[in-house]
């Protein structure tokens, strides 16, 4: 029966989610108090993984940045069925820390080298019983750790018309540990962790006129090779999907800038997302995220940012119970930012994003109908940089 094998296949594949989940919203504090936002308009190293061709005329810079989440998810169900309900409310409260580092390096007036290892994405739950009733009575079905990372390697351009572009390659590297239900009972992964390696590729557009600027980045599908001891998990690679974010930057004063980004997440193009539930997929739909920034250069010292950011769930409707171990539904963020130069060399940064409490419904088979998840998330992050 595809249905319980489904039910852990999906939990670990949503991990993969970047941009707009809970995991991976943003990389660098800089982004973070933009909420992932800012593709026009480059601030630090950390644009190699958001937008490579703004590192042209960027200094020699080193930027680390040390990102911790708290989430908050819950499982609920009202009616026996698949879902255990003899625990009441399953709740899970974790701790996730992300370090990012990143470097920079301008090869001359028109042209520079970039490079970045970071968390692209990661969740970890572990929830106070069991997430189903073959769970409850065998003693799993509680947890998942997953973890992805990231090393992209860039070069930056500028062209004689002003337009400036980026592209190079990126490496990546993925481990998973789970005791998820299977088909058969408990994986045979035994919640021993697993390892994967993929590869993809980025190119990038950036072009400033006298207060408007524009930027769009091209990150493609990242290709993985599949988890050996989870095959009776999760059959097809837990690919990244192709993710394009465009977006302007505006100088509404001197002191005040207005960013604003679209972004796309191509699941229908990997195949372990794009299968209906009920046909051995997990139910993910393509995913557009709108955000709208703004920065305000308080001093010369300090600066100040704020954005919002929404993007309707991409879980279908019949599969919410199948994600419950990862419930990507959060779907509106805001984020506060500071940061302040001490000098010419050094500058810190700090930035808070939360994520508004959503709870859906689902509306499938099996027993699992009606089934609810609530999902909501705090986020800090803290960076500092150094200027050569």
């Amino acid at each position: 029966m595809k249905y319980p094998r489904l039910l852990s296949a999906a939990c670990v594949a949503l991990l993969s989610q970047n941009v707009s989940a809970t995991i991976a919203l943003s990389t660098g504090a800089k982004q973070a108090g933009l909420a992932g936002g800012g593709v026009a308009h480059p601030e630090d190293s950390t644009w190699v993984k958001l937008n490579p061709a703004g590192l042209v005329g960027m200094k020699e810079r080193l930027d680390y940045s040390f990102e911790y989440l708290r989430p908050h998810n819950e499982i609920f169900a009202d009616s026996p069925g698949l879902t255990n309900t003899a625990d009441g409310t399953i709740e899970d409260t974790g701790n996730l820390f992300f370090p990012h580092v990143s470097y920079v390096k301008p090869l001359d007036e028109k042209s520079a080298f970039g490079a970045m290892l970071f968390v692209n994405s990661g969740y970890s739950t572990e929830y106070s019983a069991a997430r189903s009733v073959p769970g409850r009575v065998g003693g799993y079905d509680r947890g998942l750790d997953y973890s992805s990372f990231k090393l992209a390697l860039t070069y930056a351009y500028q062209l004689e018309n002003g337009w400036q572009v980026g592209f190079g390659p990126n490496l990546n590297y993925a481990r998973v540990r789970t005791d998820m239900l299977t088909s058969t009972g408990p994986t045979s992964g035994d919640n021993e962790w697993d390892d994967s390696y993929g590869a993809g590729f980025q190119f990038a557009v950036y072009k400033k006129w006298d207060k408007l600027s524009f930027g769009s980045a091209f990150t493609s599908r990242q290709w993985f090779s599949t988890f050996d001891k989870y095959t009776d998990v999760v059959n097809h690679p837990l690919d990244m999907p192709n993710i394009l974010q465009t977006g302007f930057a505006y100088e509404l004063t001197d002191s005040v800038v207005m960013t604003v980004d679209w972004q796309f997440l191509q699941w229908s193009d990997v195949k372990a997302s794009n299968t209906d539930v009920h046909e051995g997929g997990f139910g993910w739909e393509d995913h557009n995220i709108y955000k709208m920034g703004f920065i305000w250069q308080a001093s010369e010292q300090l600066s100040l940012r704020t954005a919002y950011s929404y993007g309707e769930t991409p879980i279908q409707e019949d599969a919410i119970f199948v994600n419950a171990h990862a419930p990507i539904i959060i779907e509106h963020y805001v984020s506060l930012g500071a940061g302040y130069k001490v000098n010419e060399n050094w500058e810190f940064n700090l930035a808070y994003i939360h994520g508004f409490e959503n709870t859906e419904a689902d509306e499938g088979i099996l027993g699992a109908a009606g089934t609810e998840v609530t999902a909501e998330v705090d986020i800090v992050n803290f960076g500092v940089s150094y200027v050569f």
